[in-house]
């Protein structure tokens, strides 16, 4: 393949990718050779076409060839952390965390990366609960925020639940995440009311 039929394909590639046609950005980076390219950038998107059509091996393959290239890959470090706890590595997923955290100390992403490690590795209501109240503590974010709300209202928590759904509300004022916390309060208050549909309750 020369250049300008790489470039073409590269391309190709993107346009694919913008498309939303994961598909066809895959078949373009199968015709790829793929160990040619040193673009993290590139290798990235290629990696997230392989992830979204499912296929977290190949998606982990090319991220682990980007990460090699680089002596200050962060992002990479996490990314490899949560796909290798898709893949049920989780051995593997934290060493990237130990990586992650050794270029990042301060990036609170940190807490996402332990917390989605001790959800796959099934640990106890009450530590998944204080690693995101650690993490909502210093970034309140509302997916983690009502995330935390479903964990306390597990766990029987309901006063703290109700406190946390406020929280969002206040913080946030509209989106899915303040309708989602809305249902959960009303849940609490209005137990006989119409039911929240199943899976904004599941964790």
């Amino acid at each position: 393949m020369d250049k300008s039929e790489y470039n073409l394909k590269i391309e190709e590639l993107k346009a694919a990718m913008h498309a939303h046609d994961f598909e066809k950005a895959v078949d373009v980076a199968d015709s790829l050779d793929i160990k040619k390219i040193r673009d993290n950038n590139l290798l990235s998107l290629i990696a997230d076409a392989y992830e979204l059509t499912g296929d977290n091996e190949q998606a982990k393959k090319i991220l682990l060839m980007a990460y090699e290239n680089t002596n200050t890959g962060r992002q990479l470090a996490y990314r490899l952390c949560l796909i290798s706890i898709k893949l049920k590595e989780l051995d593997e997923a934290n060493e990237f965390y130990q990586d992650f955290i050794e270029m990042a100390p301060r990036d609170t992403a940190r807490y996402i990366l332990r917390y989605r490690m001790a959800k796959a590795q099934g640990k106890p209501i009450e530590e998944l609960i204080n690693i995101l109240e650690e993490y909502v503590n210093l970034d309140m974010e509302e997916k983690w925020a009502y995330e935390l709300a479903k964990l306390y209202y597990k766990a029987g928590k309901k006063d703290k639940c109700l406190d946390i759904c406020d929280e969002i509300n206040l913080w946030f004022s509209e989106g899915k995440y303040v309708k989602k916390a809305s249902d959960l309060k009303e849940k609490i208050n209005n137990p006989k009311a119409a039911k929240i549909k199943k899976e904004n309750l599941s964790l």
